[in-house]
C-alpha cells in the first residue's frame, strides 16, 4: 500500500498545483491520484473516502468538460463566488447527507470513524463541485475538509497522506489567494 499511497500523494500534489493555476491537467492528475487512493482507503477501512474517490473520478470528468467549455468570446468559465442558493444548499445539505452517510457506515461497515469520515466526505463533494464551477469558496471548503482529514489520517497511520493533506491545506490557502486576485481583476 505504501507505493500506492506515494503515487496518490504525487499525483494529488500535481492535481492541486494545476487546479490553483486553473489548468485542465489538474483534473487528469486528480484521476490518477483517486485511483490510487481507492485501494489505500479500502485497506484502511475509510469507506466513505473510498466511495468519495470513485465520485471524484466522475466529478473530475465533469470538471474537465466544464473547464474546456468556452463562451462566445472563446474564454473559459471565470472564477466566481458561490451564489446564495449554493451556500444555502451546502448549509442544509452538508449535515443531512453527512447524517445519512454516518447511518450507512454505522449499519453496514466496520468503520471506526463514521462521523468524521462522513463529514469530510460530504464537504469534499461540495468542494469538488464548486471547484468545477470555479467558485472561489471551494478553497475554504477544502481547508475545512483538510483539517478533518489530517486528524483521520493520523488515526489511521497514513503518514504520507497526512503530510499530503497538510500540504494541501497550505496550497488551498495559496489557491484561495490566487483565485481572489483573479476575481478582483475580472471585477475591475
Amino acid at each position: 500500500m505504501q507505493t500506492l499511497e506515494f503515487l496518490g500523494v504525487f499525483f494529488g500534489l500535481i492535481c492541486v498545483y494545476f487546479n490553483i493555476k486553473q489548468n485542465i491537467w489538474g483534473w487528469i492528475a486528480g484521476i490518477f491520484s483517486t485511483i490510487c487512493y481507492v485501494f489505500v482507503f479500502f485497506e484502511s477501512k475509510l469507506y466513505a473516502d473510498l466511495v468519495l474517490q470513485l465520485f471524484f473520478i466522475v466529478l473530475s470528468l465533469h470538471g474537465i468538460l466544464a473547464w474546456l467549455k468556452k463562451d462566445d468570446s472563446g474564454n473559459s468559465i471565470p472564477v466566481s463566488r458561490a451564489s446564495k442558493k449554493e451556500i444555502i444548499y451546502f448549509i442544509i445539505g452538508m449535515p443531512f447527507f453527512s447524517g445519512v452517510l454516518v447511518g450507512i457506515l454505522d449499519k453496514y461497515t466496520d468503520s471506526d470513524v463514521p462521523f468524521l469520515d462522513s463529514i469530510s466526505t460530504i464537504i469534499s463533494i461540495y468542494a469538488q463541485i464548486w471547484l468545477a464551477k470555479k467558485r472561489i469558496e471551494n478553497w475554504i471548503l477544502w481547508i475545512i475538509a483538510d483539517f478533518i482529514y489530517i486528524y483521520l489520517y493520523f488515526q489511521k497511520d497514513l503518514f504520507l497522506t497526512l503530510i499530503l493533506y497538510s500540504i494541501f491545506t497550505v496550497m488551498a490557502l495559496f489557491g484561495y489567494q490566487k483565485w481572489l486576485n483573479d476575481l478582483k481583476k475580472q471585477e475591475n
